[in-house]
């Protein structure tokens, strides 16, 4: 009995909302004592509000100064410490109400926070997976900000803060939306959902349905996975692209299956990616059995 693991890339977005209020920190180590934790596991909202009176510049060893993460003038600063949900993928800012004017935000850590009085902190912005720091502004302009958070460490994702800030002509009060998306469960390939054994009968059709939304791109070494077929190595490697998002299947055949069957469909007729392994014994091991992609760019295999 084979053990198989199938692939599946397309995207869609869904999502439950609920809201809080937050409390206004002037340096991270006050937000660190009050976190916004307590988040659930499935995708959620909070609002956080506050106002930037009398708010201080950000003073740190490392800028030598002034800490604006490179916004000029960015000079009133507010901190936030997320701990969100260890399976969250990205996180979305919405500009919801106030009067601050060019409202900065950015996602950062810190290597070595300095709590008693001092200013060295070891801040460093945080990135996404295709390489871009997690800093906007006028965040009050815009509709929404959407960060990636698929790349980050855990290291990284226990020490995550938002930081918020306006010039001083620019002070007023703010009321923002913090949404966290998170993955479907079976978006590793370690935890897959499974199917069982399928029968090797052709007038059984399974049906599945499934939803990708918010599901990170692969991590996969596709150098590493074995290629017996000879299939083209782009096709395997495109889950790997930042912009890719995909779920897993598990499944086991018998004996004398030959053949498989599958026929893909994109509710939102965008790209879909099929790509079929082997694992021996299990996603350490991976064998390429078949891979396609859509070849028309319509949601269809």
């Amino acid at each position: 009995m084979r053990k198989l693991l199938f692939l599946f890339l397309l995207s869609f977005l869904t999502g439950a909302i609920s809201w809080g209020v937050a409390q206004n920190n002037e340096l991270p180590c006050e937000a660190s004592i009050n976190p916004e934790d307590g988040w659930g596991p499935t995708t959620e909202s909070r609002s956080l509000a506050g106002d930037f009176l009398n708010d201080a510049a950000w003073i740190t060893d490392l800028a030598g100064g002034i800490q604006n993460f490179g916004i000029p003038n960015a000079d009133s600063s507010v901190f936030y410490k997320l701990e969100l949900d260890p399976s969250t993928t990205s996180i979305v800012l919405e500009w919801r109400t106030g009067t601050a004017q060019s409202v900065s935000a950015a996602l950062f850590s810190l290597s070595s926070p300095e709590c008693g009085g001092g200013t060295d902190y070891g801040e460093f912005l945080l990135e996404s997976g295709a390489g871009d720091e997690l800093v906007t502004e006028n965040l009050e302009q815009i509709d929404e900000e959407v960060w990636d958070l698929c790349a980050l460490a855990a290291s990284e994702r226990d020490e995550m803060y938002l930081w918020l800030a306006v010039p001083e002509s620019g002070v007023g009060t703010f009321e923002i939306g913090v949404t966290q998306q998170v993955a479907p469960v079976n978006d590793d390939c370690e935890d897959t959902r499974p199917l069982g054994e399928l029968p090797a009968d052709e007038t059984d059709i399974f049906c599945i349905q499934a939803d990708n939304s918010f599901a990170c791109p692969e991590s996969y070494d596709a150098a590493s996975i074995d290629n017996p077929n000879g299939i083209p190595s782009n096709c395997f490697r495109d889950p790997l692209q930042s912009d890719r998002s995909g779920v897993w299947f598990s499944f086991s055949t018998p004996a004398d299956a030959g053949r498989f069957d599958v026929e893909l469909d994109h509710e939102n007729d965008e790209n879909v990616n099929f790509t079929l392994f082997e694992a021996d014994p299990d996603c350490s091991n991976l064998s390429v059995i078949y891979c396609e992609r859509d070849g028309n760019a319509d949601g269809t295999i």
